[in-house]
């Protein structure tokens, strides 16, 4: 059943049920953690909330191996969700990079598993290379930044990322992966929740992790499967480096208002880009149509 018709049971299965599954187990897992770390239970709630809703977008039960991109996507998404409960058991920070780039490898590899097929080996090794490094890089840099936010900061940073790139692909014509990308952000939403709640709350580790991970593969399979461009898509996937990239001398020094003032500025950069560019993919479509070229 196509449940975009269905306005009432869109909201329940893309929104509300991925927002309450993660928000319960946020809220418990911060709630037993002495240090209101969201750990692994936490985190395994963020990443069942969201292949719930994921699941509810597809029109059909997915199958292995995955007869489309919808559903290579949902398998890719708990491949990453291990790949990052895994990392969060690791406390050695080469080794969790490591385990990170690895299940983020896997997860690319069965996105594109034809695509990859046609490549030669230089080509293959690059793909490959990119994949490893830029998915630790983000998500370590994430991890760090989760590690020294407490409350709704980090989780309503990355909600922001998300929904940036949901209406980027929307603007540019893939209703179903927007809605991917809803859910996720309902994931993160909830997470902001829980961090009003418990103001000493931190979401470094497994959630961090796995929300950029999968921001990352919502992006590619827009790229690749849907019209979003190459380059939007990157500024999209590099986007929660911003924040952490800042001193954290500098932020510390700051106001609250300051501070979060210039968080917001260094992430609303890449996703102004983005959604400026799809803009203009969107504009030129409707142009073309009207004019029938």
């Amino acid at each position: 059943m196509d449940i975009s018709t269905h306005p009432a049971l869109l909201v329940t299965a893309l929104l509300l049920a991925p927002a309450t599954v993660a928000g319960v187990a946020l809220l418990v897992g911060v709630r037993r953690s002495p240090e209101r770390l969201a750990g692994a239970l936490g985190a395994a709630g963020v990443v069942l909330g969201y292949v719930v809703g994921h699941a509810a977008s597809l029109d059909r039960l997915p199958t292995l191996p995955p007869a489309s991109s919808n559903e290579s996507l949902g398998f890719a998404a708990l491949i990453v969700g291990i790949g990052a409960l895994v990392a969060a058991r690791v406390e050695r920070v080469a080794l969790r990079w490591t385990v990170i780039g690895l299940f983020q490898v896997a997860a690319t590899a069965l996105l594109l598993r034809t695509q990859l097929g046609t490549l030669g080996p230089a080509a293959l090794a690059l793909h490959v290379a990119v994949a490893f490094g830029g998915a630790a890089t983000v998500a370590l840099a994430s991890e760090r930044f989760g590690e020294r936010t407490r409350g709704p900061g980090a989780p309503l940073l990355l909600w922001a990322a998300v929904t940036a790139c949901a209406g980027c692909i929307a603007l540019t014509g893939s209703a179903k992966y927007a809605q991917f990308g809803a859910s996720l952000a309902a994931v993160l939403g909830a997470a902001a929740v829980v961090g009003v709640l418990v103001r000493q709350a931190r979401f470094a580790g497994g959630t961090s992790n796995f929300a950029v991970a999968q921001l990352a593969l919502l992006a590619l399979a827009a790229t690749q499967f849907s019209e979003l461009p190459l380059d939007a898509g990157a500024a999209l996937a590099l986007a929660p480096l911003a924040p952490a990239l800042l001193p954290a001398r500098t932020l510390a020094a700051r106001t609250p208002v300051a501070r979060w003032s210039l968080l917001a500025l260094s992430l609303a950069l890449p996703l102004g880009y983005a959604l400026w560019r799809c803009w203009q993919v969107h504009s030129a479509s409707a142009a073309s149509s009207y004019y029938g070229t």
